[in-house]
This record gives structure tokens, C-alpha cells and sequence, in this order.
């Protein structure tokens, strides 16, 4: 069983503190990987560097070994112009010649980009991804695309991590989840807003997720736009990093060529690939489920989309 990433969309202004759950958090619980998303005006801003209070929050963040930063950039579906995008990517990168503070920037977090696929999609995720890793020239960048849905397979390859899911309906996050064909969960992502069960429901939420396989996870009381913290989010952190005595940070997901891939629009991964080799995968991952569900005393809430998860897993 791999251990996903916490991605975590870091909209709140850092005003003093602000980002100390963070921070804490990721201190007590070493063994547990986040990736952050900043996000200081709907991208990196007009200035090549950004206020005071952003520096001294992210270079904060920048002294811990187990954080990654991704920094915010929009395609609005495809529709925000490839230069502006690519000038923003520049704007991130420049942030690491600061030489007062620490403030570099990993990689780059894609919000809205298109689900569907087509050439004029497919040429401009691509000029995207390619051009921005080739941005960051000082070492390897991290590109995330956000459709927040499922997205047609040929256009998994074009970046390294994938957020398919995000969505307070956990019954429609476990369909988006039984989409994606097991062996490529790792290198996708789920969000979870406006989460209002119990402690101990979120953490059979998270096991079921780490169960199944999927490479990052957020799980939040917050509404869109994650602007705080959490309620649960202390206990989030707890269960996630109780799961790594046994498994470790996960190496990168193997790709293929998109020539290699469907072109078909996303569909269950029961029909993405051979029967017995995903009934099979879908049968040890209801397993391992549910041997993590039995094992506490789940609520009725939790029970009935538990019951809907095995039902389309099996």
C-alpha cells in the first residue's frame, strides 16, 4: 500500500500565523509528504517578487524537507492565453534568484485546465507542460493539472500529477475514483471540500482512498476557495501519517506514449482494461477497504456510501 502526498490549496493570506497549521503539522509528522499550492493573486501577482508577508511565509515553508510549493496558475479551461500563462510560469521561476530569502518554487498547480480531449486541447496542455519544466531550469519541476473531474486518458501523460476528483459529494468522489484504471491512480489526485462527518468517518474516507490506491489526498470542513484550515485537519494529518509505519513515499508513476492510451472519453476502469486483471486489482482493493472498515465503528452516513463504493468497485 503506497502513501499519498496531502496536496493543499494554500489560498489563505499568510498574515502572522495564518499558515501555522501548516507548518505544524508537517514538523510532527515527518513522514508524511505535502504538496502546496500558493496562490498569492490568482497566480504569482504583478510584481516578479511577491510582499513581505508571502516571502517570509514561504520561505517558512521552504525549511521544511517534507514540503513541496506548486504555484497557482489558471488556464480557464484553455481559454487563458498560452503567453500569459507561460509569463506568470517565468514570474514563479524568477522567485528562486531572491537572494534575502528562500522563496523558490517547484513546480506549477494548473487550475481549471480541459477534461475533454481534442488537437487544440492536447497542443496547448502540452506547450504548457513542456515549456514550463523547461522554465525551471535550476531542476525538475512538478506540473498538476486541476480538471477536477475526470480527464480523457491521452492527456495523462502531459503532466506529472493528475487531480481528477474535487468535490464535497463523497458519493461522487468514489464514481470519479472508480473511473481511473488502478494502475494509474498514482499519479492522481483527490480534493474533498465541505467534508461534515466525524473524525473517525474522515479517517475510513482517507483509508478507503489510500486502499485504492490514489498518489495525493486532501480532505477539508472548508468550502471552495480554501481560505482556512480545516476543522478535522489536525486529525487528517494524524491518520495519514499513522498509515506510513507501514509504506513509504511511492517513486514516480511509469507513463506511456498517447498513442499507447484510449481516446475515448473517461469510462469505470472495469472496461479500461483487461477483465481479469482489473476484477482481480478490484477485488483486492474492496478487500483491503473493508478490512479498514470493519475495524472501526463507522457511522450510517458512512455505511451507505461505503456500501455504494464496493457496489461499483466490484
Amino acid at each position: 500500500m503506497s502513501i499519498p502526498s496531502v496536496l493543499v490549496p494554500l489560498y489563505t493570506y499568510p498574515t502572522l500565523n495564518a499558515w501555522a497549521p501548516l507548518t505544524s503539522c508537517a514538523a510532527q509528522n515527518p513522514s508524511v509528504s505535502f504538496t502546496v499550492v500558493i496562490n498569492p493573486d490568482d497566480g504569482p501577482g504583478a510584481s516578479n517578487i511577491p510582499n513581505d508577508d508571502y516571502v517570509a511565509s514561504i520561505s517558512d515553508l521552504n525549511t521544511n524537507e517534507n514540503i513541496k510549493l506548486l504555484g497557482y496558475i489558471t488556464t480557464a479551461y484553455g481559454s487563458h492565453a498560452l503567453a500569459d500563462c507561460l509569463g506568470e510560469v517565468a514570474t514563479y521561476a524568477n522567485w528562486a534568484s531572491y537572494t534575502q530569502a528562500d522563496i523558490h518554487i517547484d513546480g506549477i498547480f494548473f487550475d481549471q485546465t480541459p477534461s475533454q480531449y481534442s488537437e487544440t486541447h492536447y497542443q496547448y496542455l502540452s506547450n504548457l507542460s513542456s515549456s514550463a519544466k523547461a522554465t525551471f531550469v535550476e531542476s525538475p519541476s512538478l506540473e498538476t493539472f486541476n480538471p477536477g473531474t475526470n480527464s480523457d486518458s491521452q492527456l495523462w501523460p502531459l503532466s506529472d500529477d493528475i487531480n481528477s476528483i474535487e468535490t464535497g459529494d463523497i458519493g461522487y468522489a468514489y464514481t470519479l475514483l472508480n473511473n481511473i484504471p488502478p494502475s494509474e491512480r498514482l499519479k492522481q489526485s483527490a480534493i474533498i471540500n465541505n467534508y461534515s462527518g466525524s473524525a473517525v468517518d474522515q479517517e475510513i474516507l482517507l483509508k478507503n482512498f489510500v486502499a485504492a490506491g490514489i498518489g495525493g489526498i486532501f480532505i477539508t470542513t472548508a468550502p471552495p476557495g480554501y481560505h482556512t484550515f480545516s476543522h478535522l485537519w489536525t486529525d487528517f494529518c494524524t491518520s495519514l501519517a499513522n498509515l506510513t509505519g507501514d509504506a513509504s513515499r511511492p517513486a514516480a508513476a511509469t507513463t506511456t506514449s498517447p498513442s499507447a492510451r484510449t481516446t475515448s472519453a473517461p469510462r469505470p476502469a472495469s472496461g479500461s482494461h483487461s477483465g481479469t486483471t482489473t476484477s482481480a486489482v478490484a477485488k483486492t482493493t474492496a478487500t483491503n477497504s473493508a478490512t479498514v472498515f470493519f475495524r472501526t465503528r463507522p457511522s450510517l452516513y458512512t455505511c451507505i456510501y461505503f456500501i455504494m463504493y464496493l457496489a461499483a468497485v466490484i
